[in-house]
C-alpha cells in the first residue's frame, strides 16, 4: 500500500475499519472501491457536507456506502478492481482490463441525437440522513445526449440525488438505473458508465497530473496502454498539456479543478455528473468549460450539472430539473417546442432581418414543413421540423434569395427566468 501514494492517501482518509488488507497484503476491497471517494475528502481541507471526520453522521454515511457495496451478489463481490500498480509487482489483475470506449457515445452514431430510451431512470427514491428525510419518493429520467441543469435552493436534495445516481449513497428505497444497469445492485458495473465530480473534490498532491489521470483510467479497468493513450487528449481538452509532469500539489485550485474534471472524463463515460464544476475557475476557464460541455454533448455524452450560477448553466443546458424539499418541482426541456409534426418534434427558430420581415414571410410560405409567424417588422418566428443540417440549408436558401439575415437561432427560454417562474408556481401551489 505504501508504494502507491494515491492508495496510501485514500487509506489514511478512510475510517480505520476500512483500512485492513487482504490476506495477500493487498489493500482491501473497501479501500480499492472507495479510492476516488476517500481522495475527495482531502481536497483543500473541506470535509464532505461540512462534517468533521469524527462526526457520527460522517461515519454513518461511510458505513451506508459499505452496506451498499455488500448488497452485491457473490459474483459481483468477487470482481476485484485491478490494482493500478499490479503490473510493476508481478501481480495478476483480478479482472480483465479493457480498452477505453470510443468517444462517440450516441447509440445511433450521431453525436447529440436524443434516444427514445432514457440513460438514467430514478423511481420512487427515498433517502434519509438519520431522522431527516432528504428525498421523498423522487422519480425522474434523463435523456441520452442531454445536458440537464439540476437546480434548486440549498437543502433541496441536489447533491444527495447526484451521489445516489453515482452509487455513493445507499437510498432507503427506490430504484436507480444508468444505461440499464441497476446502480444499487451492480455499483461497480455502473461506475464504468459514469464519471462523478463532487463539489469538494480532491487530488493526490504526491502524484503528477499525468499519473493522476492515468491512475483514474486504470482504476476503471483500462489497460496500461489504453490509460497512457487516453491522457494526452483529455489533458489537451482541459488545457493541462503543459502541466502533465507537474505534481498536483504545486497546482492552483483552478488547475486542480481541471485535473479533477479530467479524472471524471478519462474513461469516456456515457454519463458525466458534476456538482458545482466551475467553482474556483477564472472567467476564461469557465468559458472553456462551457465549450467543453457543449462539445461533449455533441459527441453524445449525457451530462447532469448542478450549479447556483444559472447564467453559466444557461450556456450549455438543454433541460432543467428543479428540486425543492427532496421532490421534483419541474423537469422539462428548455427549448420552446411547438406541437409535434409526425414523428419529429418542431423547434422554434427566431430570424432577425435587416429587410422587411413580411416579404421573407411570404417567401418562406413556399417551404414545406415550415410555418413563419411575423413578430415585428424585422423579426420572424419559425416552426420548423427539420434537422440541424436542414436548418443550415434553410438559412443558406434564405440568404441566397437576397434577404439580409442578421440573426437566426433556436429560441430557448432563459434558465433564470424559467427557474424563477417555477419557484413562483411552486409557491402558489402550496
Amino acid at each position: 500500500m505504501r508504494d502507491n501514494p494515491a492508495i496510501a492517501g485514500a487509506a489514511a482518509a478512510c475510517p480505520p475499519d476500512a483500512a485492513a488488507a487482504d490476506h495477500d497484503g493487498h489493500p482491501s476491497r473497501a479501500i480499492i472501491d472507495r479510492v476516488p471517494e476517500c481522495l475527495s475528502d482531502q481536497g483543500d481541507g473541506v470535509q464532505r457536507r461540512g462534517l468533521p471526520r469524527g462526526d457520527g453522521r460522517h461515519r454513518a454515511a461511510l458505513r451506508s456506502r459499505v452496506r451498499c457495496a455488500d448488497r452485491r451478489g457473490p459474483a459481483q463481490q468477487g470482481q476485484q478492481l485491478p490494482r493500478p500498480d499490479a503490473h510493476r509487482h508481478g501481480h495478476q489483475p483480478r479482472t480483465a482490463r479493457r480498452a477505453l470506449p470510443h468517444a462517440e457515445h450516441a447509440p445511433d452514431g450521431q453525436g447529440g441525437a436524443l434516444s427514445a430510451a432514457p440513460l438514467v431512470e430514478v423511481a420512487d427514491l427515498v433517502h434519509d440522513y438519520g431522522t431527516q428525510r432528504a428525498l421523498h419518493g423522487l422519480s425522474c429520467s434523463i435523456e441520452r445526449g442531454s445536458v440537464t441543469a439540476l437546480v434548486g435552493p440549498n437543502g433541496a436534495g441536489k447533491t444527495t440525488l447526484m451521489r445516489c445516481i453515482a452509487g455513493l449513497e445507499a437510498p432507503l428505497s427506490g430504484r436507480i438505473a444508468v444505461a440499464g444497469i441497476d446502480v444499487i445492485a451492480q455499483p461497480r458495473e455502473s461506475h464504468r458508465q459514469l464519471g462523478f465530480l463532487a463539489d469538494s473534490f480532491g487530488v493526490s498532491t504526491a502524484l503528477s497530473v499525468r499519473q493522476t489521470l492515468s491512475y483514474a483510467a486504470l482504476a476503471h479497468g483500462a489497460t496500461p496502454e489504453a490509460a497512457a493513450a487516453a491522457v494526452p487528449p483529455v489533458a489537451k481538452r482541459l488545457g493541462l498539456t503543459d502541466l502533465l509532469d507537474r505534481l498536483c500539489g504545486a497546482l492552483s485550485r483552478g488547475q486542480r479543478q481541471r485535473v479533477a474534471i479530467g479524472q471524471a472524463l478519462i474513461h469516456r463515460p456515457q454519463l458525466l455528473i458534476l456538482d458545482e464544476p466551475a467553482s474556483g475557475l477564472d472567467p476564461e476557464a469557465r468559458a472553456g468549460l462551457a465549450a467543453l460541455f457543449r462539445s461533449l454533448r455533441e459527441e453524445g455524452m449525457t451530462l447532469l450539472v448542478s450549479s447556483h450560477i444559472l447564467a453559466e448553466l444557461d450556456e450549455y443546458s438543454t433541460h432543467m430539473l428543479m428540486l425543492r424539499d427532496g421532490r421534483v418541482v419541474e423537469h422539462r426541456a428548455l427549448t420552446v417546442a411547438a406541437p409535434a409534426a409526425g414523428d419529429r418534434p418542431l423547434r422554434r427558430l427566431r430570424a432577425g432581418l435587416l429587410t422587411a420581415a413580411r416579404e421573407a414571410q411570404a417567401w418562406l410560405g413556399r417551404e414545406a414543413g415550415l410555418q413563419a409567424t411575423l413578430v415585428d417588422a424585422h423579426t420572424l418566428e419559425l416552426a420548423f421540423g427539420g434537422t440541424d443540417a436542414d436548418q443550415a440549408a434553410l438559412l443558406a436558401r434564405l440568404i441566397g434569395a437576397g434577404f439580409a439575415v442578421s440573426s437566426f437561432a433556436e429560441r430557448r427560454e432563459n434558465l433564470q427566468q424559467s427557474y424563477l417562474r417555477s419557484v413562483a408556481g411552486a409557491g402558489a401551489g402550496t
